[in-house]
């Protein structure tokens, strides 16, 4: 028993520990937080900033296994001025899911943190445990911070998972075979 207690406190501290990202990332959305997705779930996505941060500028954000983004796309209310906030354009081709976002505050107004911006991911029909990855792509992809300084956006890591029917007939298959023993 007290292995078994050792051996989770390490994997426990582990996960922890590769759970540290930087100040500005993707994050699933904590309404649709869960352990893993099924293909065709739609899920929140938000880029979030712990920092204050004056512009987000993202001229892609891309995935690696052809899922789809929808609206609403939404841009931190804070972003009201300088190039004309952009809430993005939808492209969904070529593992482009969105282009050309910029918001930027006014010059008078208060910096902003929390969410940044958001949108709807349509997670596509892949095989069971494929890791999905939402990064940015080629081009500017940063925000700037009080010091105008550029910061790169982390990346998002999906886990798409079994439908509950596969997990469903694999135990049965695994009672089957223990009763034969």
């Amino acid at each position: 028993m007290k292995k078994l207690l050792s051996l989770v406190l390490v994997l426990a501290m582990a996960s922890m520990a590769f759970a540290v990202s930087g100040p500005i990332r993707f994050e699933v959305d904590p309404a649709d937080a869960s352990g893993g997705y099924l293909p065709s779930d739609v899920i929140t996505i938000n880029v979030v900033s712990d920092i204050l941060v004056q512009q987000l500028l993202l001229d892609n954000i891309i995935d690696d296994a052809g899922g789809a983004a929808s609206g609403p796309l939404t841009l931190h209310a804070g972003f009201v001025s300088g190039f004309l906030p952009l809430p993005g354009t939808i492209v969904n081709s070529g593992g482009v899911l969105i282009s050309s976002i910029n918001g930027q505050i006014n010059f008078l107004a208060d910096l902003v943190d929390g969410v940044l911006y958001s949108f709807e991911y349509h997670v596509p029909n892949v095989e069971p445990s494929t890791i999905i990855t939402i990064a940015t792509g080629a081009g500017v992809n940063e925000a700037y911070d009080t010091n105008f300084s550029a910061i790169a956006v982390d990346s998002l890591a999906i886990h798409v998972i079994p439908e509950p029917m596969t997990i469903a007939l694999l135990g049965l298959g695994g009672l089957f075979l223990r009763r034969r023993k």
